[in-house]
């Protein structure tokens, strides 16, 4: 028996009476449809019939194939559908709306629509209609970032137009109020199949050759509340979601009130989105990470300072990390025992989301700032891109746990991907005979014949400077040109010997445009918004001669046409020097001409010489200054060292080893580097002295001279400690 508290079944006129009694006691709203009578267009409301149903043109059953019509719909309270067509104006509003077809399919000739043109009775326009109707397929899936539950408009179930595969007419409805709306019945010629118990949507707009408003009339009750307006016609997008459904029929049986099954999926957040539910992972490889429905809990390592990254206007500073995922990460791998230290690489790079990441030594949530090993934003390359995911090292210990934050670098970074642990030995301080201490791993330092300290220690130290004018060592005519380099990127070059830097040892450095080189990491592309040291936040290991918006001849800018970066290696060992030279390259904003190099010493020592520099272009001003792999210490503007540099100057970084290292100091007159001071350190370096392309600088004073020479011998026949 057909019961009237049952919503669906209260749509037919003859079912009026008793849906109207029971709509209140059901929990539904009163029955819209008994409000006053209302007739046809040009019915004086004194005399005028009721209206009954609105299908009058429409013969289809309000039962099996509507969904249900609230009468009156006016402008204010329809949604605007005027569609795309060749016909002026070709980029108005769409909508269309979700229908689920019964338990059987078939082919569908004929549908029924209803809507006003914002007009008041009487005034509606004749002969100006181009209806359009589309049925979309659904796209499938559970992810809204790839669509999931939208119209999928790229291959269309079916199109119709008015005039040429459709035929519409139409008849204008008039309340007591003098509200007007309009019944459209079309009959498609050769019609559309759908199939038994599945999801569409259905688009109709109205493209009028007046350029006027039609607007789509809302139907009630509701079904399942919602539809779709694509404003720009730029395509259906999970924020064009509206509410209100929209009054239709179809020739075929619909599952009206089923139509919640067609709705795109509440996604909830992730399980593991805060840290108090951080997800358990273990040991290295690929673990899945998916953010479009995370939060952004601003108690939970949201304002760590060092995870600060700044914004394109080179003063905001932004601590957070957007709509974040945690996993709380047992340290292990084959190889390393528990207790066993480990140096752990976590990258995103490869992927397709801005990630920015924290690591905190501890799993207590909310974290505490101080716990945090290392922060990463923008880690890979990704040349002339919008987003660089980002990566990075820190050091552990087996059978530890540790709390991974990852999320997007600003508000509306997002998506799925994978974040990739990998492990390899941990490193610590060295004592090799003949070189001093340097920071490697245990294997690496027996290699050298040198003692191993232990996992993590280190060997202290940090750099001295003077300034000087020494003349560039031009390498223009001669250099190796660094190819990749366009706007704000960086390329890593071999250095073709190895390298100490900062008591570490590198054979490649990124070298980039923007006059820096980084060891070990990328380079990041302003100076300006990225002061050093900063510990947490990599990448680090800068070295900065005039950090500043350069560009070269291959970049993308009003300056194209600059010159280019060149590298070159000199010298004999143990005293090459591996040079880079930004030979004539220019502001990004000008046609300026900076001429400058940094020259790396074998020793580990390190000498910026310019030849000419423009103008800063950057607000805040340049950068000149190292900073250490691990971005705790740095020499810099704090330091006195010149920002911005001078054309003609010179500045000469001196490593000081720490007395106080495992080593004890290095012996400064083992000119060889053999570990034995003998006579043929005393004939090395007269032949070093008196060869001028040899770097002689034996006090490090930027000035080769007699000094040097007087210097060497005091070291020589009074051995300091260490030799």
């Amino acid at each position: 028996m057909m019961k009237c508290h049952d919503a669906r079944f209260c749509r037919g006129a003859f079912l009026l009476a008793c849906c109207a009694g029971v709509g209140v006691a059901s929990g539904l709203a009163p029955n819209p449809r008994l409000s006053p009578p209302v007739s046809d267009v040009g019915v004086a409301p004194g005399g005028m019939t009721p209206r009954g149903e609105p299908n009058v043109l429409c013969t289809l059953s309000e039962v099996d194939n509507c969904q249900v019509f609230e009468f009156p719909r006016v402008a204010g309270t329809s949604f605007a559908s005027n569609g795309l067509t060749a016909i002026p104006p070709a980029a108005l509003d769409r909508v269309c709306d979700h229908f689920r077809t019964a338990g059987a399919g078939g082919t569908v000739t004929t549908a029924c629509w209803w809507g006003p043109y914002g007009v008041a009775c009487g005034a509606e326009p004749v002969g100006v209609d181009h209806f359009f109707l589309r049925v979309y397929n659904r796209i499938p899936g559970d992810n809204p970032e790839f669509g999931a539950g939208l119209p999928d408009t790229s291959t269309p179930v079916a199109v119709f137009e008015q005039g040429v595969n459709m035929a519409v007419a139409s008849r204008n409805i008039c309340d007591g109020g003098g509200l007007a709306t309009t019944e459209f019945s079309a009959t498609l010629t050769g019609g559309f199949a759908l199939a038994a118990n599945t999801c569409y949507f259905l688009e109709i707009t109205n493209a009028r050759s007046d350029a006027g408003n039609w607007f789509w009339s809302r139907s009630a009750p509701a079904t399942d509340g919602k539809c779709y307006r694509d404003a720009g016609s730029a395509g259906y997008a999970p924020a064009d979601e509206a509410v209100g459904d929209r009054t239709f029929c179809l020739g075929i049986n619909l599952d009206v009130f089923g139509t919640g099954i067609c709705l795109p999926p509440v996604n909830e957040p992730p399980d593991n989105d805060g840290c108090g539910t951080a997800e358990a992972i273990t040991g290295v490889g690929s673990f899945p990470f998916a953010t479009a429905s995370a939060t952004t809990n601003p108690a939970e390592g949201q304002s760590n300072p060092p995870c600060n990254s700044y914004i394109f206007d080179w003063v905001t500073v932004d601590t957070a990390i957007h709509k974040d995922v945690w996993y709380n990460w047992t340290a292990s791998a084959p190889g390393f025992p528990a207790g066993t230290a480990m140096r752990v690489n976590l990258t995103t790079c490869g992927g397709t989301v801005d990630t920015k990441m924290a690591v905190y030594s501890s799993v207590a949530c909310p974290p505490d700032p101080s716990n945090v090993l290392a922060c990463s934003d923008d880690m890979c390359e990704v040349p002339q891109a919008s987003f660089a995911p980002a990566a990075l090292n820190f050091n552990a210990i087996s059978g530890q746990h540790y709390l991974i934050q990852l999320g997007g670098s600003a508000t509306g970074d997002a998506g799925n991907g994978a974040i990739v642990l990998s492990v390899g030995a941990a490193r610590g301080a060295c004592c090799v005979p003949g070189v001093g201490c340097v920071e490697v791993t245990a294997s690496s330092c027996a290699s050298q014949g040198g003692t191993y300290g232990g996992d993590l220690t280190d060997c202290g130290g940090t750099f001295s400077f003077a300034t000087g004018t020494t003349p560039m060592e031009d390498i223009g005519a001669t250099g190796t040109v660094v190819t990749g380099l366009l706007d704000d990127n960086g390329t890593v070059v071999p250095i073709g010997f190895t390298l100490r830097y900062w008591n570490e040892e590198f054979t490649s450095v990124t070298v980039g445009v923007n006059g820096q080189i980084a060891f070990g990491s990328p380079v990041y592309y302003f100076a300006n918004t990225f002061p050093i040291p900063r510990p947490a936040l990599m990448p680090n290991g800068v070295v900065a001669a005039f950090w500043d918006d350069l560009l070269v001849l291959d970049g993308a800018g009003p300056g194209t046409g600059c010159g280019q970066v060149k590298t070159e290696v000199r010298g004999t060992a143990p005293n090459r020097r591996f040079i880079v030279q930004w030979d004539h390259v220019c502001h990004f904003s000008s046609l300026d001409d900076n001429h400058f190099q940094i020259i790396m010493h074998e020793n580990g020592n390190i000498e910026l010489r310019y030849a000419t520099v423009g103008t800063v272009e950057l607000p805040n001003g340049s950068i000149v200054g190292l900073e250490s792999p691990d971005g705790t210490l740095a020499v810099g503007v704090a330091d006195g060292v010149p920002q911005p540099p001078t054309s003609g100057s010179s500045i000469m970084f001196t490593f000081d080893s720490d007395a106080g290292h495992p080593c004890g100091p290095a012996c400064p007159c083992n000119w060889n580097g053999d570990g034995d001071l003998n006579s043929q350190d005393f004939f090395d370096f007269l032949a070093c002295f008196f060869t001028p392309a040899c770097d002689s600088d034996f006090n490090n004073d930027n000035i080769e001279n007699s000094q040097d020479f007087f210097d060497f011998l005091a070291c020589f026949f009074t051995p300091p400690p260490g030799c």
